[in-house]
C-alpha cells in the first residue's frame, strides 16, 4: 500500500483503530537522519472485519531544510 492509499483508508474509515498501545520503541540517530522502530498492539476494524494484532513500524526521518520528513516507511505483522 502506498502513502496515499494508506491515508485514504484512514480518511474513509475503512481502516479504523479503537486502541493503540506502544509496546516498545527505539530511536537510532544518524547524521541528519533518524530511524524509529515501534512495536504496537492494535485493535480496530478493516472494513467490517475486526483486527487485533501486534505490528512493527519502521520510519526513516531525514532533515530537509530544517524540517523532519519521513523518507521511508515499513509496517509488518509480528507473529
Amino acid at each position: 500500500m502506498n502513502k496515499e492509499a494508506n491515508l485514504e483508508a484512514h480518511r474513509s474509515g475503512v481502516l479504523h483503530f479503537t486502541d493503540i498501545q506502544v509496546l516498545d520503541q527505539k530511536v537510532i540517530l544518524l547524521d541528519g537522519t533518524a530511524v524509529t522502530v515501534t512495536r504496537v498492539s492494535l485493535r480496530g476494524t478493516v472494513g467490517n472485519e475486526p483486527i487485533e494484532d501486534e505490528m512493527c513500524y519502521t520510519r526513516v526521518w531525514h532533515d530537509m531544510d530544517g524540517a523532519l520528513k519521513i523518507i521511508s516507511g515499513h509496517c509488518s505483522l509480528v507473529k
